[in-house]
């Protein structure tokens, strides 16, 4: 099978979504299928071919100006699709927004079928970006279109289809994460990592990891760690950047925190993050399907999150981590104290063992496959 990935937003520049991508898309050339990404060039210094992660990648014109590069890309991915039907059998659409109406409005013509994977739900997700458009009814007709939604959570699947999607076409497929890359750390593997990132050896540490930015909550975090008072050898570190940097360390500062609070930035290596805490906690105000929570799982570690999108479908509360209510600094701070009383690792095996049974990334890649087979033969069914 020939699939299309198209993905406006694509590495270098890329977040979760777009990371998931990247590496389903590789996962299944290893399966012995072809792929192929199409991606907006944002930056002219871009290459407009090229092979990323043993994926080939063709750039369309996608310049950084407000509708106007909208409009460039769409007319420039439409030429594309037209001209390259022969290349491919399915498209896949990152994201239920423009490009994904694009197809959904093509796919008669080009007797292609299409899927489209949203990556977000609530007031963080597609379908609200969708209604902020200057035209929204327009691209809810494109997306439903497409042959099948893959939907990432439940939480995803409700939404679409009290706007109208029909149940029927949705497919439900997880985030996955690579269980070789991502896995326990060995003898001595945490000190080697909390060396690397500066971080003290003899401690109990916190991680968080994305953006700083609010749909992350990590202020929530730094809250509930404050309420905890003076725990001495309780650390918290955040890698990633934002816009909320300055204003995360100036909270810690007011919580009298600022000692025990690393602020790591981008960190290379994300292994490292993992390896070198004790829990990780996922304070989001908003989610998909987390891939850091999903990471911070397969390496086996104590997990703590919001009741976000995703989340529910990952960790059963005191079996295989501690659940907290979004946005509540007092609710976060009482699973804390929850797994500051527990014994050490008390949660990691079984948050190991649920990744590698139904998350893997060969796993999601299998089932993905499976989907395209079933949209093509479909397709076929029609001609």
């Amino acid at each position: 099978m020939r699939s299309l990935l198209i993905c406006r937003q694509f590495l270098p520049v890329a977040h979760g979504a777009e990371t998931q991508a990247a590496a389903l898309g590789s996962e299944i050339i290893s399966l012995g299928h072809s792929v192929r990404v199409i991606a907006g060039r944002q930056n002219e210094q871009w290459p407009a071919e090229e092979e990323i992660n043993g994926l080939p990648v063709t750039r369309l014109p996608s310049p950084r100006k407000r509708l106007l590069g909208t409009h460039i890309y769409l007319r420039a991915l439409k030429s594309y699709l037209l001209a390259h039907r022969n290349d491919y059998d399915v498209l896949h659409v990152i994201f239920a927004k423009h490009d994904a109406a694009l197809a959904g409005n093509l796919s008669r013509r080009l007797n292609r079928p299409v899927v489209c994977k949203p990556a977000c739900a609530g007031e963080y997700g597609d379908l609200k970006a969708v209604w902020k458009t200057m035209f929204p009814r327009h691209l809810l007709r494109g997306i439903m279109k497409i042959d099948r939604l893959i939907a990432i959570s439940d939480e995803i699947a409700t939404e679409w289809v009290s706007a109208g999607f029909p149940f029927e076409r949705i497919a439900r497929i997880p985030n996955g994460v690579d269980v070789e890359r991502f896995r326990p750390a060995l003898l001595g593997e945490q000190e080697e990592a909390r060396r690397r990132l500066g971080l003290p050896l003899q401690a109990r540490i916190i991680v968080g990891s994305g953006r700083l930015e609010r749909q992350k909550g990590f202020a929530v975090l730094l809250e509930a760690v404050g309420r905890l008072g003076n725990v001495p050898d309780l650390h918290v570190a955040i890698a990633g950047k934002g816009s909320r940097r300055e204003e995360l360390a100036r909270l810690a500062e007011a919580l009298k925190i600022s000692d025990r609070v690393h602020l790591l930035g981008h960190v290379k290596s994300i292994e490292d993050v993992y390896h070198a805490a004790d829990l990780f906690v996922l304070p989001s105000r908003g989610e998909g399907m987390s891939n850091a929570l999903l990471e911070a799982m397969a390496c086996g570690l104590d997990v703590a999150a919001t009741r976000v999108s995703g989340v529910l479908e990952l960790i059963r509360h005191d079996s295989n981590g501690l659940l907290a209510a979004p946005e509540s600094g007092p609710s976060l701070a009482d699973a804390l104290r929850q797994w500051l009383s527990a014994p050490a690792g008390r949660y990691g095996p079984a948050a190991r063992a649920l990744i590698e049974q139904q998350y893997s990334l060969r796993h999601v890649a299998e089932l993905t496959a499976q989907l395209y087979a079933e949209v093509i033969a479909e397709r076929a069914k029609t001609k």
